[in-house]
C-alpha cells in the first residue's frame, strides 16, 4: 500500500518548525506506523504549507476546526496521485466524514482508530490528554463514537503539550509522567489506556532516547495494555483496504452525514489547497 499520513500541523519545510518535523518528530511518528504495516508498504507524512502550527493547538479546544480544509485536500490530491489509503494524524478526526464522503480511498483517523482498538481490548477504558484544555472535547469525541459509556475517567499530562514536542529527542520525563497518570485511571478501575495524542502516542510506543530504559516501548502501565495509536490507525486502513481489493462491501459515501461539519456561517466554498511538502519512508 501506498499510505497518505495527513497532517494538520502547518510549516515551512525549509524553517525552524519544518525541519524539527521532517528530522526529528516525523520520522518517529512515520517508525511507529510502521510497527503494524506489511514489508512493502510505503508511507508519505504530508504538511501543508500554511495554517496552524502545534504551538497554536493547544490553546484550542476546537482543534477539530483547525486546518480541517487542509487535511480535506490533502486526501483528494493523495487520491488522483494514486495513493491507497490515507490516514488524519489528529485524535479528533478532523475532515473525517468530509473526506470518506468525497474519496474511494480508505481513510481512518486516529481517534477512531484507537477507541476502536480500545473497544476489542477492554471494556473500561481510561482516557489520557495532552493536556487539560483539551479533556472536555476529547470527551465529546468518545461520545460522537457511541463509547462514552466505557470511559472510567480522564486524566490531562502534568507536562506542558510544548514541552512534549521537546520530548522527541528524549521522551524519559513525559513517560513517567504518563506512568504516573495512568496508574491514577488504573485503580480507577481501567483496564485498557488510551493516549488520545497523535504527538503523545509515538513518545509512548517508540520511546526516542530512552530506548535502553524502554525497550519495545511502553505497551502496558501495572498489567493494563496501553493502546499503539499509530499502529491501530495503519492495521485499520489496511483491514479496510483488504476489503475492498477482495470486493466486498465497504464504503458508504451517503454515510456519516451527522457528523459533517455545518457549512461556512459566511456561504463561502473551502479555501484552495495549500501547497504541501513530504517526507517519505518505505
Amino acid at each position: 500500500m501506498k499510505i497518505l499520513v495527513a497532517n494538520i500541523s502547518a510549516a515551512s519545510k525549509d524553517g525552524e518548525t519544518g525541519r524539527f518535523l521532517s528530522e526529528v518528530m516525523g520520522p518517529v511518528q512515520l517508525r511507529n506506523f510502521q510497527l503494524t504495516a506489511a514489508a512493502d508498504d510505503e508511507f508519505v507524512s504530508r504538511f501543508p504549507t500554511t495554517g496552524f502550527s502545534n504551538a497554536d493547538f493547544a490553546g484550542n479546544r476546537y482543534v477539530t476546526a483547525i486546518n480541517l480544509e487542509s487535511v480535506y485536500h490533502q486526501a483528494v490530491q493523495a487520491e488522483k496521485e494514486g495513493f491507497d489509503g490515507a490516514v488524519i494524524t489528529c485524535v479528533f478526526d478532523p475532515a473525517l466524514a468530509e473526506t470518506r464522503r468525497t474519496v474511494a480511498i480508505p481513510v481512518v483517523g486516529l481517534g477512531e482508530a484507537a477507541l476502536t482498538m480500545a473497544s476489542l481490548i477492554g471494556d473500561r477504558v481510561g482516557l489520557v490528554s495532552p493536556t487539560q484544555l483539551l479533556t472536555d472535547a476529547l470527551l465529546a469525541t468518545v461520545a460522537s463514537y457511541g463509547m462514552a459509556d466505557r470511559v472510567v475517567g480522564v486524566r490531562a499530562m502534568n507536562i506542558a503539550w510544548d514541552q512534549q514536542e521537546l520530548a522527541y529527542l528524549d521522551s524519559a520525563e513525559v513517560i513517567e509522567d504518563f506512568s504516573g497518570v495512568a496508574r491514577e485511571l488504573v485503580n480507577e478501575g481501567a483496564n485498557v489506556l488510551a493516549p488520545l495524542c497523535g504527538l503523545l502516542s509515538p513518545l509512548l510506543r517508540m520511546a526516542p532516547g530512552a530506548e535502553d530504559r524502554y525497550p519495545g516501548g511502553v505497551v502496558e502501565v501495572e498489567g493494563v495494555p496501553v493502546v499503539d495509536v499509530m499502529g491501530s490507525a495503519t492495521a485499520l486502513l489496511r483491514a479496510l483496504y483488504a476489503l475492498k481489493r477482495a470486493g466486498a462491501g465497504w464504503r458508504n459515501p451517503r454515510a456519516f452525514e451527522d457528523r459533517l461539519r455545518p457549512p461556512d456561517s459566511t456561504g463561502q466554498p473551502p479555501q484552495e489547497a495549500p501547497g504541501f511538502w513530504d517526507l517519505t519512508i518505505g
